[in-house]
């Protein structure tokens, strides 16, 4: 892995999006990339904790349509700064209607 090869250099870093964050961070054990992404996540806020006044925070965006239960542990616990935009019917608004 790069991270672990010191091949990942997050100094510079401005921006982290993350679309599907419910399967990337809730994925279970063994399926899907789940420790691998709160893994890397884990290692940009050491290197951009977001309460650092000597540091400029990074912007962080998680996008998904569902949650897990263990996406929203993550967030809860680590990424307790992360606010929160939720529409309920945003699906059944652009289901077979494209109109932008």
């Amino acid at each position: 892995a790069m991270m672990d090869k010191n091949k990942l250099f997050l100094s510079q870093l401005k921006q982290v999006i993350i679309d599907e964050a419910d399967t990337l961070l809730g994925a279970c054990p063994g399926k899907g990339f789940g420790s691998e992404v709160r893994d890397i996540l884990d290692t940009i806020l050491k290197v951009h904790p977001p309460n650092d006044p000597n540091r400029k925070p990074i912007s962080l965006c998680l996008a998904s349509a569902t949650s897990t239960p263990t996406a929203k542990d993550y967030i809860q616990t680590h990424l307790s700064f992360v606010k929160e935009i939720s529409t309920q019917d945003v699906h059944r608004k652009l289901c077979g209607k494209h109109e932008y």
